[in-house]
C-alpha cells in the first residue's frame, strides 16, 4: 500500500486506533445514535513521524471507502504538495476500492487534484492553503502541513494570510 516506505513505529498502531474509532463514530453519527455536533479530531505529530503517510496519503481513501458519498478536502502548502496526497489517494482507491469496499473511481476524473467516485457525490479535493477553497464543502478536512518553513511560521503576515483565508 505504500511502496514499501512504512515503518511501524510505537505509535502507529495508537494513531491506526483514532482513525478506526473516528470512522466508528461517524458511522453512529449517520445512523442518529450520537450527537453530529462538534465532532473534531485533530492529530499532532513531530516531523518524520508518519503523520503524511498514514493520515494524508491513506485515511481520505479509507474514508471514502467507508462514506462513499462524502466529499474530502485536504490542504497543503503548496497546491504541488496536496496534488501529490491526492494522486496518492486516487491510486489507492484505483487499486484497492473495486475488492475492499466496492467504490471506484469516476471514468470522468483525470486530475489528481480533484477527483470523483462513480457515484458522481463522493470524492476529493486536493489544494494548496491560499488556493482558494471558499464553498468547497467537505465532510472530512485534512490540513497537512499548512506553513511550508520556518520564515512562512515566523512571518506575522504569512499567518495572517492563511488565517485569513481560513475564516472567509
Amino acid at each position: 500500500m505504500h511502496e514499501g516506505r512504512y515503518k511501524k513505529a510505537p505509535h502507529s498502531e495508537f494513531v491506526g486506533s483514532v482513525i478506526q474509532e473516528a470512522i466508528d463514530k461517524k458511522k453512529q453519527m449517520n445512523a442518529g445514535e450520537i450527537p453530529t455536533t462538534n465532532q473534531y479530531i485533530a492529530i499532532n505529530m513531530p516531523p518524520r513521524h508518519s503523520k503524511s503517510m498514514t493520515i494524508t496519503e491513506t485515511l481520505p481513501s479509507y474514508y471514502l471507502g467507508n462514506f462513499p458519498e462524502d466529499r474530502v478536502i485536504e490542504i497543503s502548502y503548496s497546491d504541488t504538495f496536496a496534488r501529490r496526497f491526492g494522486k496518492k489517494n486516487k491510486e489507492k482507491v484505483k487499486q484497492y476500492g473495486a475488492d475492499l469496499f466496492d467504490i471506484q473511481i469516476s471514468k470522468e476524473s483525470s486530475a489528481h487534484d480533484e477527483w470523483l467516485l462513480d457515484n458522481e457525490i463522493g470524492g476529493m479535493i486536493s489544494r494548496g492553503v491560499l488556493s482558494g477553497i471558499t464553498g468547497m464543502g467537505a465532510d472530512l478536512m485534512i490540513i497537512d502541513d499548512p506553513i511550508k518553513n520556518r520564515e512562512e511560521a515566523d512571518s506575522e503576515t504569512h499567518r495572517g494570510k492563511i488565517w485569513d483565508e481560513w475564516i472567509d
